[in-house]
């Protein structure tokens, strides 16, 4: 595609090489003298030395267009970069940026953690951060993007939003400060990154985390807290840490407080003596 002087039909496609070119009426009356595509589809032109200024756009190889608004700003050069974003540089030494909507994989995430939840409330002792990574579903299963977000002591639900994953299967990975990371069912989740919000349950059932690898408190179930050095192991190291932090009545926001309640004591003691004693470790593809 090329722009060229004269008339209203300023821009010219070809799809044979450059052998035969079609002139393509534009939706604005203005001298186009730059243009850029990010592919075959996808593209801007610019110009208006003299005329209307104008930014057009195509997403369809040039068959229609929408008009960006200059501002009144003339001599228009325009730039595609990475993604979707395109740069106009004019005069009065202006620079525009626009950038197209991002792809989103949106999962909105029930998770309990075990030592936080009490069955009888039904609610966790306080709202806390998780961290959650899409992985490939095939080996070697590379993380392909990852979010925060805080999960709500109420309904132990999250909105997390993944900017850089394509729509493709992953397994989702929990990861919180004090627990063992927790894999997503044998197979993984296919989602489509347009922006729709996909939802998965791990407390609905042991089947929806990889080995069943959950325990049941009530009616739900909440992946295993007590691992505070975050080795994917409950073991001696972890009791060590836990067992350190009662004798000195450590307080506060800390990874060796299990049960939330800001304070590190025979109760939280307890749930990383009883999951040492079982063995809990993390179980993955």
């Amino acid at each position: 595609m090329l722009v060229r002087p004269g008339g209203t039909s300023r821009v010219a496609k070809s799809t044979n090489g450059g052998v035969n070119w079609t002139l393509i009426t534009m939706p604005v009356a203005t001298d186009f003298n730059s243009i850029d595509f990010k592919d075959a589809n996808t593209g801007y032109v610019s110009g208006g030395s003299s005329g209307t200024p104008a930014i057009c756009k195509t997403t369809d190889g040039g068959v229609t267009w929408t008009t960006q608004n200059t501002h009144g700003i003339t001599n228009i050069k325009v730039y595609v970069t990475q993604g979707d974003t395109a740069w106009a540089l004019g005069g009065n030494t202006a620079i525009f940026r626009y950038a197209g909507p991002t792809n989103q994989i949106k999962i909105n995430l029930s998770i309990a953690m075990e030592g936080m939840y009490s069955s009888v409330s039904n609610q966790l002792a306080m709202r806390d951060t998780v961290k959650v990574y899409l992985r490939n579903s095939t080996s070697p299963y590379a993380i392909k993007d990852s979010a925060k977000a805080v999960i709500d002591s109420l309904t132990q639900t999250a909105l997390f939003t993944f900017s850089n994953a394509p729509s493709g299967t992953y397994y989702i990975v929990a990861n919180h400060r004090n627990c063992i990371d927790t894999w997503s069912r044998t197979g993984g989740e296919t989602f489509i990154a347009d922006g729709s919000t996909f939802n998965y349950s791990f407390v609905s059932g042991s089947s929806q985390a990889y080995g069943s690898n959950m325990t049941l408190k009530g009616s739900k179930w909440c992946i295993y807290s007590g691992d505070p050095n975050k080795d994917n192991t409950v073991d001696a190291s972890d009791l060590s840490l836990v067992d350190n932090d009662v004798n000195f009545s450590t307080s506060g926001y800390v990874a060796t407080d299990l049960t939330g309640d800001n304070f590190v004591d025979t109760d939280d003691l307890s749930i990383v003596d009883n999951n040492s004693y079982n063995a809990v470790g993390i179980i993955r593809p």
